[in-house]
Parts: C-alpha cells; structure tokens; sequence
C-alpha cells in the first residue's frame, strides 16, 4: 500500500458500515433483538457498537466474516435509542454507520371485566377476569381501591386469571386494576394497568318487602278485573 493510502485510511475514510435491527426497531419490553453491522467490503475486523448522540461506546466484537451481530436478551426501556457503529482493521476505523433507532415499548395493559356485572348483591359472588395476549404463564396483581383501604391481590396464570369475589361485604365495592409481570432471570418486564372497573355491592339489588306487597296488591286487582270481565262476558252470552 503506497503512502497516499495509508494516509487517506488513517483519517477513518473507511466506506461507513451497514447497520441494521433484527426482527425489528419496535422491540417488547423483555423481548430479544440483535443490531447487525457490516463492512460490506471488508472481512475480519473489529466492530464497535455506539449509543446516543454522545457515541457512548457500548461493546466490541470480532468479526470473521463481513458482518457481526450485538444481541441484546431481555430488553429493558434503556435499550431503546438511537444507535452507530463502526468498523476497525490494524487500528485504522471507518467513519459511523447511518443512525439506527430502537423503541423498547412495555407490554400492552391487560383487559379487565367482572361477571355477571360491576354490581354486586350483599352476599353474592362475582369473578374479576383479567386478561393478555401473553401465552406464557405470568403473575397478575389485582389493585384494589375502596373508601378505607389500598391492597394488591397476586395470582400465577398463562393468558388470563380470575378474582373471585365470595360473600361480597360493602368493603369489597371499589376501584379495581390489574397489571402482570413476565419474569426473567435477572429481572422482570411488567405492564401497564388495565382500565378501571368499579364494583358496587349494594342490598337493594332484590325488590324489598314493600315492593313485593305492592306487587302483590296490584296483582290481586288485576285478577279481579279479569274476573269481572269474564262474568260479563258470560252474562252477556247467557
């Protein structure tokens, strides 16, 4: 190589290297991905992966191809942002590739119901279903707000859960949410909370007494209308 080219390689004039995000820059929270780098020219080398407008260096790898991969297991929110690299042969490096964007998103929030319904008879039962697209097995937590306390209810369950309401006491009327967590080995990935629903445990869900008394009056009335309509009807026939 005459001394022109080893000066115009030693500024890092380098081709810039390829960069791009495997399967995609839109990542789930705890999923996995990989940002691939290439020469394109070049085989072997070293790699450099860079985060931020700062070029924070983040790690190395040898490369014994024209490419290299950075995989990234379990992603957290900070492995969201904007990513370059670069590429290095006997100490002399390329420019930085073109900017790669990630977003590492939190898992969509569960749906929440309750069966029969958000009204609940003094004494009667209910269930509180929560619910995610996640097929694997997850932890629900089920928070509950009412007018003299705030607790959580956690439960193990793949894809959805219930809460069940036994007995219901006016202390179970409240405003309830639910949320899961997908475990990891080091760490875990959680979601949002779902949509409130709010639960009402009320005594007048059955007619009181007054009302069957009224109910029965307005039926005894009736009863004696038909009759007199029918005694009519036969008097008129006779």
């Amino acid at each position: 190589m005459d001394t022109s080219s080893q000066n115009y390689f030693s500024h890092g004039y380098y081709h810039k290297p390829s960069i791009s995000v495997i399967p995609s820059p839109n990542v789930a929270l705890g999923g996995n991905f990989y940002i691939q780098c290439g020469s394109g020219y070049y085989k072997g080398g070293t790699f450099d992966l860079f985060k931020g407008e700062s070029a924070l260096h983040v790690r190395s790898e040898t490369a014994s191809y024209y490419t290299v991969d950075f995989h990234i297991s379990e992603a957290k929110l900070e492995h969201g942002g904007m990513y370059q690299c670069r590429y290095c042969f006997d100490g002399t490096c390329s420019h930085l590739s073109d900017r790669l964007y990630i977003n590492v998103t939190a898992s969509p929030k569960p749906s929440i119901s309750v069966s029969p319904g958000e009204v609940i008879s003094l004494a009667g039962n209910a269930s509180i279903h929560c619910k995610t697209k996640e097929q694997q097995e997850v932890e629900f937590t089920l928070h509950i707000e009412n007018s003299s306390n705030t607790y959580e209810s956690k439960k193990m369950g793949s894809g959805e859960v219930l809460f069940p309401i036994i007995n219901a006491k006016e202390s179970d009327g409240g405003i309830y949410r639910c949320s899961y967590c997908l475990k990891f080995v080091n760490t875990q990935a959680c979601s949002n909370y779902s949509d409130e629903v709010h639960i009402k445990v009320t005594a007048d869900t059955f007619p009181s007494m007054e009302s069957n008394i009224r109910l029965g009056v307005a039926g005894l009335v009736l009863l004696s209308l038909v009759l007199i309509v029918a005694e009519f009807m036969w008097s008129q026939q006779g």
